[in-house]
């Protein structure tokens, strides 16, 4: 790791000034995947359930 100069004091609090956007990207489109997964199991799961309620009928 690369011991950093501050300039100033401003500098150094500054919690932006290691913010790499195309970390956060990543970030984001391993998000989406997971996301995208958890939704076709869920739909997956739903169409082999369909018909399958046991639960209590209100009328």
């Amino acid at each position: 790791m690369q011991k950093r100069i501050f300039n100033d004091i401003y500098e150094k609090r500054d919690r932006w000034s290691s913010y790499d956007p195309a970390n956060h990207r990543e970030i984001i489109e391993e998000y989406e995947k997971v996301e995208e997964a958890k939704q076709q199991l869920k739909a997956e799961k739903l169409k082999n359930d369909e018909g399958t309620y046991c639960g209590k009928v209100w009328w």
